[in-house]
């Protein structure tokens, strides 16, 4: 029988659907509307204008649209499966209908479990590699130590050698002493908590693991006894600043063989043959004894046990700067001639600094914290020997140095600005200091202010260092301590609210200043409340639920 349907010549333009079924196609894209209207795939070729494919290269993807999102995808794997064929890109066989669309089906669940296993085996690669990471010290936490990391009692006073020593003990970390590096890395990660209000667990946990290569490197004969130092300063700082319930290493169980070991370097402390080492190992008893004065003050313990102290050798005279060790790039500030002028002058006055805290230690164990003070007899011991201590701050005073002596004028007139501006910043916060120790004896002995006019006079001196100084809002850190008794020893609101906004504008963080500011206030309303002194850190405890940071 004739058939009656109209024959349509093969269509060599439009869609790949439209062309296997023979019909017209309007070439819409990206689906023409014979595949948009039937729900089907609508899949272009190359165009016949691109000219026959070249059998070298690789031949491209076919363009497959969906009409409708129920219509499956068709695979590459499917459309290439005739890429032998020379009429394989005017020929197109709809996966629903071709014979082998169960062998495409099969191709592509291969590829996709092929793939999801590539990508299984990259994650595994990826998180052992990351996990083996935390074996090795970050670099970022050597960057945080260099930039970042303050000691309180130490930075403000001698800012210089602060530099050049973390810059020391990183290069000692990195080229010949894990130990050291170890330490470093959790001082920075116990900085990063405090900063950013993170749980401590995580630092006191790389407390404990440098604690261990301590010991191992305190075992080693044949490491010289100054890389067991740093490597024991820096401990000894993480304690300073965790000020939180670690017991201090160095306090009761100190390793035996640190203590022998100390005891014969002690004897001879510049004798090693490392100029650089020696003149660090030297700084660091400095900064020991004052971080130990510090930690005693306000009822502390302490981080030295009292044999460990009596060892550390004392230095006369003004001490050696820190010398920068062979390999160690120069910092920013180290050519610049005016750093070593500052460092020259500078000097004689941190060595005032340093005596001034032994005698602060004195004074601190003079204290109810520290020793009985419920008889007379008692009471009297500690007044005469707050008496002799008294001389000796006085005798201090007055041996103080040329250049601290110097009115600010006559400094600035001699030196540049900012070479003056620092001398005259250390000056002034070594002076307050001073003038602390005096309220503090005021304090101890129990006497009311109108009575002791050394007391009200070390009041108005530090309030005029601190007012000298202070520029744009902004406290030198240095002045914590003093502002902080100037709070709780004032009577007056107005001098009582003056201090307590300074202590708020101390910064970094990790000095605490907004903490002493709110501790300040409150303590001084107490007094104010039941009209007479209230015992510091007993207060503390009560009210905040904490024992005070070191001060």
């Amino acid at each position: 029988m004739p058939s009656h349907h109209k024959y349509f010549s093969r269509v060599r333009s439009g869609c790949l659907t439209c062309r296997s079924r023979k019909v017209k196609c309007d070439e819409a894209r990206p689906a023409c509307g014979n595949c948009t209207r039937l729900k089907r795939p609508c899949v272009y070729g190359q165009k016949a204008l691109d000219g026959p494919p070249i059998a070298s290269q690789p031949r491209q993807p076919r363009e497959v649209y969906h009409s409708s999102p129920n219509t499956p995808l068709v695979s590459p794997h499917a459309t290439n499966q005739h890429a032998d064929t020379p009429d394989s890109v005017d020929t197109f066989v709809p996966a629903w209908s071709s014979p082998s669309a169960s062998q495409s089906s099969q191709v592509q669940g291969h590829s996709r479990d092929a793939s999801m296993a590539f990508i299984s085996r990259d994650i595994e690669l990826t998180v052992t590699m990351d996990v083996l990471a935390l074996r090795t010290e970050s670099p970022h936490m050597t960057t945080l130590f260099l930039e970042s990391i303050d000691c309180p009692s130490i930075t403000p006073f001698d800012a210089c050698n602060w530099q050049v020593a973390k810059r020391c003990m990183v290069h000692l970390g990195q080229k010949s002493c894990p130990a050291i590096s170890a330490c470093i890395t959790a001082v920075a990660a116990l900085f990063k908590g405090h900063v950013y209000a993170l749980p401590l667990t995580g630092a006191v946990s790389h407390y404990r693991a440098a604690l261990r290569h301590v010991d191992d490197l305190v075992n080693d004969h044949g490491t010289p006894f100054g890389f067991a130092l740093v490597a024991t300063f820096l401990l000894c700082l993480f304690e300073f600043l965790h000020a939180g319930d670690l017991v201090p290493h160095l306090l009761q169980q100190a390793n035996p063989l640190f203590v022998r070991r100390l005891e014969t370097w002690a004897q001879d402390p510049t004798s090693s043959s490392n100029t650089s080492l020696s003149t660090l190992s030297v700084r660091i008893v400095a900064w020991l004894k004052i971080m130990q004065a510090s930690t005693t003050r306000g009822g502390g313990t302490g981080l030295l046990s009292k044999r460990i102290y009596r060892l550390l050798p004392d230095q006369n005279g003004s001490l050696p700067d820190i010398e920068s060790l062979p390999g160690i790039l120069a910092g920013e500030t180290d050519s610049v001639a005016s750093n070593h002028v500052y460092q020259l002058l500078s000097a004689p006055i941190f060595h005032f600094y340093c005596r001034l805290q032994a005698l602060s230690r004195d004074i601190a164990k003079l204290t109810l914290y520290h020793r009985s003070r419920t008889t007379s007899h008692d009471q009297q011991e500690v007044v005469d020997r707050m008496a002799a201590l008294k001389g000796e701050l006085l005798e201090l005073w007055e041996g103080r140095s040329t250049t601290q002596r110097q009115p600010s004028e006559e400094l600035r007139a001699q030196l540049a600005p900012a070479l003056a501006d620092r001398l005259l910043s250390l000056i002034a916060i070594c002076n307050a200091a001073y003038y602390a120790e005096i309220v503090e004896m005021g304090r101890q002995l129990g006497d009311p202010l109108s009575r002791l006019p050394d007391s009200r006079e070390a009041l108005d001196n530090i309030r005029e260092a601190v007012e000298r100084q202070s520029k744009d809002s902004k406290v030198n850190a240095g002045f914590l301590r003093a502002l902080f008794l100037y709070a709780i020893e004032s009577t007056e609101p107005n001098q009582i609210q003056w201090a307590v906004d300074k202590l708020a504008q101390i910064e970094p963080r990790i000095y605490r200043g907004a903490f002493f500011s709110a501790f300040a206030q409150a303590l001084s309303e107490a007094q104010v409340e039941k009209e007479r002194r209230v015992t510091s850190r007993y207060f503390c405890i009560w009210y905040f639920g904490v024992s005070p940071p070191y001060m």
